[in-house]
């Protein structure tokens, strides 16, 4: 423990204190990143091919299209 304290000696004293206003001004994370643009345009993609098939399914059904179970 003794040989931790003295290495982080002098890491102790190379901080700087903010104020609330500081601290409330600091922004992050608040931008657009390609991969959160990914994402979306994924599950939009998966959202529009749930309809797909459903509507195909809901198509068959009704014009009697559909193949027999078993």
């Amino acid at each position: 423990m003794a040989l931790q304290d003295h290495l982080n000696a002098d890491r102790k004293e190379n901080y700087m204190k903010l104020s609330k206003n500081e601290a409330k001004s600091i922004k992050a994370g608040a931008s657009l990143s390609a991969s959160l643009i990914n994402s979306l345009i994924k599950g939009f993609n998966s959202f529009l091919d749930i309809g797909r098939y459903l509507g195909s399914g809901l198509r068959r059904l009704i014009s009697g299209r559909s193949c027999p179970i078993g």
